[in-house]
């Protein structure tokens, strides 16, 4: 009985390692993806929720865009696209507001404050990072503001400007929650009326609540960017 606790252990440690071990290699391959996004997460667990909800907006997105105008109207689907819009400007509008630096910049140019290939390979090498290979445009736009934010929130709390942080921190909570309500539109689109006493679909941000393995990270696809459709403001 005690010989097949210790091989039981022995072989949930080798599972632990292999895990890592793919982990390191999927990050150092993504590392010379152009547009991966390493983050640090912020914030213990609930940093980590919040970029592997990123990870299945992103994929819930792509899912959407494959049936507009097929399977789901346009008309239908084009509020989701016009929240998630909203959502990268208020973000950025926050991080113009403060970091100076950045007070004129574009969302659109999110590659410009992307890493290095360099700092990428360097990044992948550690055990908290997270990463991110954007399949849409506007995800990119928000995973970049997503690592400014956490970047300026590091420093702020180096400096122990706790007032700011805090404000921060705000903003970041707000992001988070943008996301876990356009996905739960986006499943809805997806999935049709809920049925009455049928349990919903999960969101990633429900997957997040069951504490997944830091060394996991979040999954990512390597499937082409779709066009982003147009929003009417």
């Amino acid at each position: 009985m005690e010989q097949t606790a210790i091989e039981t252990q022995k072989n949930e440690e080798q599972e632990r390692l292999l895990r890592q071990q793919k982990r390191f290699e999927r990050k150092l391959s993504d590392a010379l993806e152009p547009d991966s996004i390493f983050i640090i997460p912020v914030g213990g667990r609930m940093g980590i929720e919040l970029v592997i909800n990123l990870t299945g907006l992103d994929r819930e997105l792509n899912k959407l865009k494959r049936q507009v105008a097929f399977r789901i109207k346009y008309e239908d689907a084009v509020e989701v696209f016009k929240e998630l819009d909203d959502t990268v400007h208020k973000l950025w509008e926050s991080i113009k507001s403060n970091v100076p630096s950045l007070h004129s910049f574009k969302p659109e140019k999110w590659r410009e404050v992307n890493d290095s290939k360099e700092k990428k390979l360097l990044l992948a090498n550690r055990k908290i990072s997270m990463c991110l290979v954007p399949r849409d445009e506007k995800i990119g736009q928000l995973a970049a503001g997503i690592k400014v934010l956490n970047e300026k929130i590091f420093e702020l709390q180096s400096i122990s400007s706790y007032e700011e942080v805090k404000k921060l921190a705000a903003i970041h909570n707000e992001v988070n929650t943008a996301m876990l309500d356009i996905n739960k539109k986006i499943q809805k689109l997806i999935n049709g009326p809920q049925a009455p006493g049928e349990k919903g679909p999960q969101t990633s941000g429900e997957k997040a609540t069951q504490a997944p393995e830091e060394e996991k990270g979040p999954q990512v696809s390597r499937e082409k960017n779709l066009p982003f459709p147009n929003a009417k403001k």
